[in-house]
């Protein structure tokens, strides 16, 4: 019975180490999500300039300027009336549709606008007005009518409209430029990076098409020659925070932490207001593990953007890994108030419920980041967990089972079915599944040293010591199998 007592401390130990190490997980995926990068896309070009359609009156032409100057200035629903006011007096106007519908447009993207995609309806209906009755600015239009789907979600209806303003245009500089941004949106890189390479062929000195470029190059994981096309930008405009951030992205995926965080620092001395920079230098301190530091700049971008759930969720991350977990719960409600759909930000905060354990708690926010992504493995491996920990080993076998099925080279998931049947005293399923945690792990020490356990428990004494011995090879300084192995030989 002594050495049947010791047994079940150590497998309750490991157990809750498990949980620990799948947490570890959970905060590396949403570092991930915290990283911020943007492509950018200019919105209207200076040098685009409507072909004079001749006899027009002077009211319309000052409406006009009017509606213009106050585009300018963001006063977009006063120039949308201007706009109208011309289109009333001469409905055959395509200048007029074409100007309105940039007006809706520009207002459409202000931001957290709640009728975003109804006004952007509105200004393809513009656009589309103005194809039909002005050929001689068509290009212009559908180019416009391509941004205003780029920005609906409507990435194939983009690409056919910049198709049809290059046809007209093949000197069209924005179009490519766009056009390359929807096939980004659409991971089609290959492409993205010809239609941003001939923008440059035809406008050479602008920083934003390099930018954009080098965000393709890096994700197809070519972090080199993205570097090289963000250097190129930064010579041409060494004044955008946006640029050194993308910089800054690149080296950080290339491993280069201390390059990746002077750019952030550049970043942030050129826009002391970027919300994004200081995050994403926050998640590099957070990988060093200085999770003060990460902490200061976390709160620095949420001063900036208080509605910015990505820092709220990392905020709490680096709460977590410093053991305050009350804090790190208080950031992750924070997070899922201003976006009741982050899952990820549910799973951790059920991980610093867990580590509370009030495993009721972290069951119930496991459950809602299963709601919101049912085909998460770890959503269900974590929930096994806490099931396991309040001893309810059939939802947790279920749990884990579901893990399996959505990943079937979980190592973790089947040490942990593993431990939840030994508890059930099923060693026969117990040892199967450690043995297939082993095969798709064969540095898992602890699930060596579980399925010794079991073999200890059959009375299969050689078996367990052979386990205790290939987990001690792995990890020499297993203290669990050193006391296992030891009772193993003592009831030799």
């Amino acid at each position: 019975m002594k050495n049947k007592k010791r047994f079940f401390q150590g497998l309750a130990l490991i157990a809750i180490f498990a949980v620990q190490a799948q947490i570890a997980v959970a905060q590396e995926d949403s570092m991930h999500e915290g990283e911020s990068v943007f492509v950018r896309n200019e919105p209207m070009q200076a040098e685009e300039n409507f072909i004079d359609q001749g006899m027009q009156f002077s009211i319309e032409e000052n409406s006009l300027d009017r509606g213009r100057q106050f585009v300018a200035n963001k006063d977009y629903e006063t120039a949308v009336a201007e706009f109208s006011e011309v289109i009333r007096l001469n409905p055959n106007l395509a200048e007029a549709y074409l100007l309105r519908g940039r007006a809706i447009l520009a207002e459409a993207l202000e931001p957290s606008n709640a009728e975003k995609s109804a006004l952007i309806e509105k200004a393809i209906e513009d656009f589309t007005q103005a194809i039909r009755l002005g050929p001689e600015n068509a290009a212009i239009a559908y180019r416009e009518r391509g941004r205003a789907y780029l920005n609906n979600g409507d990435f194939n209806k983009a690409i056919a409209n910049y198709d049809q303003a290059i046809r007209i245009d093949p000197n069209y500089t924005t179009a490519f430029r766009d056009r390359g941004g929807a096939y980004y949106e659409i991971k089609d890189y290959d492409k993205a990076i010809k239609d941003y390479t001939q923008a440059i062929q035809l406008e050479a000195d602008n920083a934003i098409t390099y930018g954009n470029r080098g965000i393709a190059f890096a994700m197809m994981g070519e972090y080199d020659k993205a570097i090289e096309d963000y250097n190129l930008a930064i010579q041409i405009d060494g004044d955008d925070a946006w640029l050194y951030s993308l910089r800054g992205s690149a080296y950080f995926r290339k491993g280069d932490l201390e390059l990746a965080i002077a750019d952030y620092d550049k970043a942030i001395e050129v826009n002391p207001n970027n919300a994004d920079a200081f995050n994403n230098r926050g998640f590099i301190h957070y990988m060093q593990k200085d999770y003060d530091k990460a902490i200061e700049d976390y709160t620095q971008s949420i001063g900036i953007a208080p509605n910015y759930a990505i820092a709220y969720n990392n905020r709490g991350i680096a709460f977590t890994d410093k053991r305050d977990n009350d804090r790190a719960i208080a950031d992750f409600t924070r997070a899922v108030q201003i976006d009741p759909k982050y899952t990820i930000a549910y799973r951790n905060r059920a991980n610093a419920h867990a580590n509370k354990r009030d495993f009721d708690k972290a069951i119930a926010d496991y459950t809602q980041a299963i709601q919101l992504d049912p085909n998460n493995a770890v959503s269900y491996s974590r929930r096994g967990d806490a099931f396991y920990n309040i001893k309810d080993y059939d939802r947790a076998i279920a749990d884990y089972s579901q893990a399996i099925r959505l990943r079937a080279n979980n190592s973790m998931a089947f040490n942990n079915r593993g431990n939840a049947h030994y508890f059930k005293g099923d060693y026969e399923k117990a040892i199967a599944d450690y043995s297939q945690a082993i095969q798709l792990d064969p540095n898992n020490a602890m699930a060596f040293n579980n399925r010794g356990f079991a073999y200890f428990n059959r009375g299969e004494d050689e078996k367990a010591i052979a386990d205790y011995e290939a987990a001690l090879q792995i990890d020499p300084n297993h203290a669990l199998a050193m006391t296992n192995l030891e009772n193993a030989r003592q009831s030799q």
